[in-house]
């Protein structure tokens, strides 16, 4: 499999936000791995005028811990919640889209390029147009090249099939599609979670561990 650096996550996940906030329907879905049929996540959208939220809860195959992802656009931040802990932690969009430059690394460029493969009918019915975002970017002289690939249903803008970025081979499909008005409480953060959201040094830190990670895998591979 195709190593996905922290970067080029960073962009899909702007990616991908920025069509959450272009939808226009209010829903609720399953989301199943394509061709196993095994639960990846249950999701929930409201697409209320001028602030569309969205949530997504996932179960941690490795943990078993829940993890709840909210996105809200009249916060513009992605929150993360641990139900068993009862924390949640922080980051506003703007800056996911520029961590690189806030945490001191030089970004001369940052490339998106669409790519339409054409209209398809889905598993589950709906027929959308497939796309694929190249994303490109060059970071302290390094370019970094990944994409994110989604089905898109066009009359709705939502993303009916993705797959979670370059070298992921399996498609993840919403299945059991359901518009109508979510319950408000589904994109709330609960009041008795405390905040443990991470500075920019703290990211900067993981940043340089998984840095020093790739560079010593780097060095074993030319090494062989």
């Amino acid at each position: 499999m195709k190593r996905v650096s922290f970067i080029t996550v960073c962009l899909v996940a702007i990616a991908l936000t920025a069509t959450v906030q272009a939808q226009s329907a209010s829903y609720s879905a399953t989301e199943v791995y394509l061709y196993s049929g095994k639960e990846y996540a249950k999701v929930w959208s409201q697409a209320d005028p001028g602030n569309i939220k969205s949530r997504s809860e996932r179960i941690d195959e490795k943990t078993g811990e829940k993890y709840i992802t909210i996105i809200r656009q009249d916060s513009a931040k992605i929150y993360t919640l641990n139900p068993a802990k009862k924390t949640y932690s922080a980051i506003s969009l703007s800056t996911m889209q520029n961590l690189p430059e806030a945490i001191g690394l030089k970004v001369s460029n940052r490339e998106v390029r669409k790519e339409f493969l054409g209209v398809e009918k889905l598993k589950n019915g709906y027929e959308c147009h497939h796309y694929i975002d190249h994303i490109t970017t060059t970071i302290n002289g390094n370019t970094e090249t990944g994409c994110f690939e989604y089905w898109l249903y066009e009359p709705l803008k939502v993303q009916m099939q993705h797959k979670i970025a370059c070298g992921y081979d399996e498609p993840i499909i919403l299945m059991n599609f359901q518009q109508g008005t979510q319950p408000a409480h589904l994109f709330e953060i609960p009041k008795d979670y405390k905040d443990t959201s991470a500075n920019l040094n703290d990211v900067k830190k993981e940043m340089e561990k998984i840095q020093n990670i790739q560079d010593m895998l780097k060095q074993q591979m030319n090494k062989k």
